[in-house]
C-alpha cells in the first residue's frame, strides 16, 4: 500500500446509531448490502480513500447510505464497539427478505 494512501482511520467515517427499539437494517449502496443492527447499536460506515461522499436515505425499519463519489468497493462497514469489520448480511434475520 502506498505510504500516502489514507489509512482506515483517516477517512471519512460515518456513524449510524439505532435509537429505537427495533432491529434496524443498514443498506450500504450501490451494492445493496445489508448490516442488520440492534436496537442501542452503533455502526461506522468507512469511506474509500478517495474522498467519498454519502448520502442518507430513511424508511421504515431501514436506514439507506449511498456512497456517491470515491470507489464503493473500497467502504466498509465496521461495529462501533468492536472497531470489527462487518460482512454483508451480518446479523441477517432468517427468511430475509420476507414474502408479501
Amino acid at each position: 500500500m502506498d505510504e500516502s494512501e489514507p489509512q482506515v482511520g483517516e477517512r471519512r467515517r460515518l456513524p449510524v446509531k439505532n435509537v429505537g427499539d427495533q432491529v434496524v437494517c443498514l443498506f450500504v449502496e450501490p451494492f445493496g448490502e445489508d448490516f442488520w443492527m440492534q436496537p442501542e447499536e452503533t455502526f461506522v460506515v468507512v469511506g474509500g480513500t478517495v474522498d467519498p461522499e454519502f448520502s442518507i436515505s430513511v424508511m421504515a425499519g431501514h436506514v439507506i447510505v449511498w456512497a456517491n463519489a470515491g470507489d464503493p468497493y473500497e467502504v466498509q462497514v465496521v461495529d462501533g464497539a468492536s472497531g470489527d469489520v462487518l460482512n454483508c448480511g451480518h446479523r441477517r434475520p432468517d427468511g430475509w427478505p420476507q414474502a408479501t
